[in-house]
């Protein structure tokens, strides 16, 4: 009896499971939600109205690999023993059942409701781990700032900002290694762990070390500057980048400018000299000299068809791999950076010619065969960046393709943001591929507005079309394509 109900449990199970594809099976939806539990920073909120969402089931993949830390491996296998332990549970209480409709009916209920149980119970497991995990954090990140103050000769820049943090950490550190013994943060990791890690790589060698500072919530940048204690500060840029969850500007402007409030007296400021934002606010914050490096300091800029730029920038000419709109600015602040550590200007200008643009920032491939180039920015989500893209994109002669599935986390300004992408478009573009989100009417608005011909709008259900397209090198003879900003699967 006890075999013939496990049986048909075992059957329900499968033939529920079958016929909901593999997205359906416990480990797989587990892997789904937690890939957006880490995207958001563990927000529980965010997670549920994913995970509770049809999204969760209808889309067709994964955008981004999880990124299976420790603490990742802790809450899968841990919600997957307490799930276990749930059905070792039911078994035992319904194999005794003696009503043989009775157990089929439950089978399909718990079965079904496992799904719904799975997110409750990765939040059980985030409860139980916090406290330790808070406490780990905790002792990592005074272990490293012990070791860092004992590198007292070691001269600290820190750089913050709502866009180009990344690549203008990546830049300096190029740059300044053409005579300095440089280490920076990694990739795009700008928390206080992230941090961390870097520090533990520090050697006696090191004369210079560049942290990238993330902001998520006010006090971030305050928290990462009271940390790694720097003498130097740069401000990229301020804009309305994740003004959902600062739910003010000023509390952007405030958050940001933390490091111009820290950097000491003795210390120098350099800021985004074409950001009228930084330009207000830098000067109210800081107390320390304040240098703006700035698109207009250069001489000329050319654009060659093959995707390289040559800029003359008082007098030297530099051609560049970096095809970026902005990049005269980086020209600038990677001269004044590196003339007041005392660099030759050969160097600086060998290192400028030699950097190559960031993965997924402005990341050109140019096909000779079919004089085609691809961009590669969908890292870029902000509306300076993608101003810039577009500005990018116009210099260069062929036929010009825009892809996107919009920006994310603009708050109040979502709609006006995207209304205003679209006429941007409607004047600089010939064709608009858009990925099927809630802001995509926004951005047809704006296209429709300034008479745009919708016969060159295409609209792509799911990335993954977009991602085939490109994986099979579909491109077109004369066009560029410019491939701006990605959204995982928690914005749609």
């Amino acid at each position: 009896m006890i075999l013939c109900k496990l049986l048909i449990f075992i059957i329900i199970r499968s033939v529920i499971l079958e016929n909901n594809s593999n997205r359906m099976f416990p480990h797989v939806f587990l892997r789904r939600i937690l890939f957006i539990y880490q995207q958001e920073m563990y927000m529980t909120d965010k997670m549920l109205s994913y995970a509770f969402s049809q999204r969760v089931f209808s889309s067709p993949e994964i955008l981004n690999s999880l990124d299976w830390t420790k603490k990742v491996k802790v809450f899968f296998w841990g919600t997957l023993l307490v799930s276990a332990l749930s059905f070792v549970s039911f078994e035992i209480s319904v194999f005794h059942q003696s009503s043989w409709g009775l157990f089929i009916i439950m089978t399909l209920f718990f079965v079904l409701l496992h799904y719904l149980l799975l997110p409750l119970y990765l939040i059980m497991v985030k409860v139980l781990f916090d406290p330790i995990d808070i406490y780990l954090k905790k002792q990592i990140v005074q272990k490293a700032k012990k070791k860092l103050q004992g590198f007292s000769d070691l001269i600290i820049i820190g750089v913050a900002g709502s866009y180009g943090k990344t690549t203008v950490k990546d830049l300096l550190c190029h740059v300044l290694s053409k005579k300095y013994k440089v280490i920076k943060t990694e990739l795009s990791k700008n928390t206080p762990l992230g941090i961390a890690e870097a520090i533990d790589k520090i050697t006696t060698d090191h004369q210079i070390f560049i942290v990238e500072m993330g902001e998520m919530y006010q006090g971030d940048v305050l928290e990462i500057a009271e940390f790694v204690n720097p003498k130097y500060g740069i401000i990229t840029g301020i804009n309305e980048q994740h003004l959902e969850r600062f739910q003010t500007f000023d509390n952007i402007i405030a958050t940001i400018n933390e490091l111009s409030a820290f950097v000491p007296d003795s210390g120098c400021m350099w800021g985004n000299g074409d950001c009228e934002s930084t330009t207000q606010s830098l000067p109210q914050f800081s107390s320390a000299p304040i240098s703006f490096f700035s698109n207009t300091s250069i001489d000329s800029q050319q654009y060659l068809q093959t995707g390289k730029q040559k800029i003359v920038y008082k007098g030297h000419v530099i051609q560049s791999l970096f095809i970026a709109d902005y990049y005269p600015s980086l020209v600038d602040v990677s001269f004044q950076i590196g003339k007041f550590f005392e660099m030759k200007e050969l160097d600086i200008i060998e290192a400028l010619e030699s950097f190559e643009a960031v993965d997924r920032r402005m990341n050109p491939q140019y096909f000779k065969d079919i004089n085609t180039l691809v961009i590669d920015d969908t890292y870029n989500g902000n509306m300076d960046g993608v101003k810039h893209a577009i500005q990018t994109l116009l210099r260069f002669p062929q036929r010009k393709v825009y892809v996107t599935a919009g920006l994310k986390e603009l708050g109040a300004k979502e709609e006006s943001s995207h209304v205003q992408l679209g006429k941007w478009l409607a004047e600089s573009v010939d064709e608009v591929w858009l990925v099927e989100k809630s802001v995509t009417p926004f951005i047809m608005k704006g296209l429709i507005s300034k008479g745009f011909n919708t016969k060159n709008i295409k609209i792509f259900e799911t990335q993954l079309e977009i991602d085939v397209f490109c994986e099979e090198k579909r491109f077109e003879k004369n066009h560029v394509y410019l491939f701006q900003n990605r959204w995982s699967d928690n914005y749609f």
